[in-house]
């Protein structure tokens, strides 16, 4: 008796997963074996110590997840002059720009994905089925290749390597922001009031509505935020984006209107014009080291996404390899990584610029 009540339990825990646990278990046992035979893949004997107790893991889970929303953390970049591709005639569209800026991530990106729709998961597992030229474009074809080429080590590598660059970035995005509030016009801040949005498109017209494509970079990289569940818990996620992505994207967002207003030519390169003289450069290396890690998190959502639609029999058979034994959802799909660099040289060298890609 006791041991067929044992049996029922572990069949109703079964049941409890969900389908798409038991399609995992069946399409991921053949592949178990190969997360300790990838090249140069590091051993299993010997693995990253974050899996502690506590505190100390979950401070350590909120340091690795920051490289997931670098995608987001990079659009301070480019919104700017995207939204603005010439002069900007009147400062209060600025205002009305940044206010669009600020309740589209705090509407999209933190209330419905983090603490929404991230918590609609099966078992942890996300789910989407959804420069300058010349020399420029050759160093940025390079560092794609080679961006490419570190895939296969793994999440658990490549976080410990990508993480501090993007936590770097944002507190670095955040002290700027909050340097040109103070230097230039501490009155955008009024852009926290919803009020402004009826004014910018009251007062753009059709201008103010065609420059949401602009504005809506300053979500890009959301979608990838959901499918990369897989790889962090999302616990670490919602903190991580609470503390401290959304309040230096704001700073950030904000710094760069206050700039604006008075420096209204400069809105081509408002970010790096906006910059204090003396950090310049290094901020400068920082923000390229940061661009080149934005693409991770699409990568890696990338390879989980196709993990759930080979699951589901919506993808043709592919090789997945998992380069990790203590999480199902970090894999590496050898095939996929090496069309998606393709891709990716494709469109860097074809649109040549920002604004062209922004465009698309």
């Amino acid at each position: 008796m006791e041991m067929a009540s044992r049996v029922e339990m572990d069949e109703d825990s079964d049941n409890s997963k969900g389908s798409m646990w038991v399609l995992d278990q069946k399409l991921d046992q053949p592949m178990d074996e190969e997360a300790g035979r990838l090249r140069n893949m590091y051993r299993e004997r010997n693995p990253p110590h974050y899996c502690f107790c506590g505190l100390h893991s979950k401070v350590l889970e909120w340091f690795m997840v920051t490289w997931e929303l670098g995608n987001l953390g990079t659009s301070p970049l480019y919104v700017f002059y995207n939204t603005f591709p010439g002069k900007i005639e009147d400062p209060e569209v600025v205002v009305g720009a940044l206010s669009m800026i600020i309740y589209s991530l705090t509407l999209i990106p933190l209330l419905k994905y983090v603490f929404v729709v991230c918590k609609a998961n099966d078992n942890g597992q996300g789910e989407l089925i959804l420069v300058n030229e010349g020399v420029v474009v050759v160093v940025a074809v390079v560092i794609l290749v080679g961006l490419f080429s570190l895939q296969h080590y793994g999440t658990d590598r490549v976080s410990w390597l990508f993480a501090p660059i993007v936590l770097l970035w944002f507190l670095v995005i955040g002290g700027i922001g909050i340097f040109n509030i103070w230097k230039y016009d501490s009155s955008v801040l009024k852009a926290f009031s919803p009020v402004y949005i009826y004014r910018y498109f009251k007062k753009g017209g059709k201008d103010g509505w065609t420059s949401l494509g602009g504005i809506m970079l300053s979500i890009t990289g959301t979608e990838a935020l959901f499918a990369d569940l897989a790889h962090f818990p999302v616990s670490a996620v919602q903190l991580a984006f609470t503390v401290p992505v959304i309040p230096c994207l704001l700073l950030a967002y904000s710094g760069q209107a206050a700039y604006l207003m008075n420096n209204r030519d400069h809105v081509i390169d408002a970010f790096y014009r906006s910059i204090p003289d003396r950090i310049y450069w290094p901020v400068f290396v920082i923000a390229t080291a940061a661009a080149i890690v934005a693409s991770q998190a699409t990568i890696s959502a990338t390879f989980s996404t196709i993990k759930q639609a080979l699951a589901l029999g919506c993808f043709p058979r592919v090789k997945a390899v998992h380069t990790s034994k203590k999480f199902l959802g970090q894999i590496y799909v050898p095939d996929i990584n090496w069309i998606l660099m393709v891709l990716c040289i494709t469109v860097t060298a074809g649109f040549k610029n920002q604004s062209q890609i922004g465009n698309a």
